[in-house]
């Protein structure tokens, strides 16, 4: 599966930490295009 900038993807936010909410919600791909075609998982601390 290919992912581009802007794209809307529904991601798991499972397992939670803490008190935020863990659910399955819609996300923006915000990295790059060279990046998606690279790597497998990006995070964001």
């Amino acid at each position: 599966m290919e992912f581009n900038r802007g794209d809307i993807v529904i991601v798991n936010l499972y397992p939670k930490k803490g008190d935020e909410v863990g659910k399955i919600r819609p996300a923006v791909i915000i990295s790059g295009n060279d990046e998606n075609s690279i790597y497998i998982i990006t995070s964001f601390n």
